[in-house]
């Protein structure tokens, strides 16, 4: 078993646990609970993503791009990845990265709402 299908595994795992817990939130006293399960799994996901945005940068242009990245505050990795694939017109991962950042933040601002760290107005 290969670090990637490791990856892939985790990922699905948490995704899953994400959807399935959805319909938890009809109960009211619930929701503070599934949204600190939601929050701690987008970190888990973010980690996937820096991981994933760290090997595409890696095998497609070598170490340069990768310690640039790093000194980007750590998590300029996934932008650098997105600009890679921008460049040698790889939409397919551009939009891959584009799209799971965006669910990324958004499934964290769900979380911390429902956690009352961002309460309603």
């Amino acid at each position: 078993m290969s670090f990637l299908d490791i990856l892939e595994t985790v990922s699905i795992f948490s995704i899953g646990a994400t959807i399935l817990s959805l319909p938890l939130l009809m109960f009211k006293r619930l929701r503070p609970f599934i949204g600190l399960g939601i929050t701690i799994l987008t970190y888990l996901w973010g980690f996937i993503l820096w991981l994933v945005a760290f090997g595409f940068v890696l095998s497609n242009w070598g170490w340069i791009p990768v310690i640039i990245g790093l000194v980007l505050a750590g998590v300029g990795i996934v932008p650098v990845a997105m600009f890679m694939a921008l460049i040698h017109g790889d939409f397919a991962n551009f939009f891959f990265f584009l799209i799971a950042i965006f669910l990324l933040i958004g499934a964290r601002y769900l979380g911390q709402r429902l956690t009352g760290i961002y309460p309603s107005e």
